[in-house]
């Protein structure tokens, strides 16, 4: 079980900050943060409707980036929340 902050940016300072430097080159910018145990994900494998910068703060992780999306068209359903 994953612990998901929509929109951090909105709660805290540090990272409204990151993300308002980001919007020099971004048009758009906005945070989300996940805290996950060790030996589990989140996500199952997915495609993102938009760009995405990801910056790890703790701990280990074997990332995996596709040469071809697992999902070719991301459905409404799968960004839920987002």
């Amino acid at each position: 079980c994953s612990i998901v902050q929509n929109h951090a940016d909105l709660v805290s300072p540090w990272i409204a900050g990151l993300c308002l430097d980001l919007q020099t080159t971004f048009p758009y910018v906005f945070a989300q943060t996940y805290l996950t145990p060790p030996f589990s994900q989140t996500l199952k494998p997915h495609a993102d409707d938009r760009d995405v910068i990801v910056i790890q703060l703790r701990g280990t992780k074997q990332w995996k980036v596709y040469d071809e999306v697992p999902i070719p068209y991301p459905y409404p359903h799968e960004q839920v929340g987002k």
